[in-house]
């Protein structure tokens, strides 16, 4: 497993996959109990950043789990999009 990626390999085909590490994801961010979703975000949704400067302790939380998500592929338009308030997260 080299960043969460994980290939199964059968006589025909490779199959892709990041379950483990979304898993892990999941669990160290508290999520464990998310329902899912099949779009994970409206990319036409306006996001912005907190009015007030967001305390120190939530503002690198937020930065750490973006740092986790930008190697999950399919999520990359919306981790792009959250990424953009790295200084002041939405809350």
């Amino acid at each position: 497993m080299f960043v969460g990626i994980q290939i199964m390999r059968s006589h025909n085909a490779a199959h892709i996959h990041q379950k483990e590490y979304t898993i892990q994801i999941l669990d160290r961010f508290g999520f464990t109990n998310g329902r899912s979703v099949r779009t994970p975000l409206d990319l036409k949704l306006i996001i912005a950043p907190q009015e007030d400067e967001c305390p120190h302790d939530t503002r690198k939380r937020y930065q750490e789990m973006i740092g986790y998500l930008m190697w999950r592929p399919d999520i990359a338009a919306v981790t792009s999009k959250l990424a953009q308030f790295l200084a002041n997260p939405p809350l």
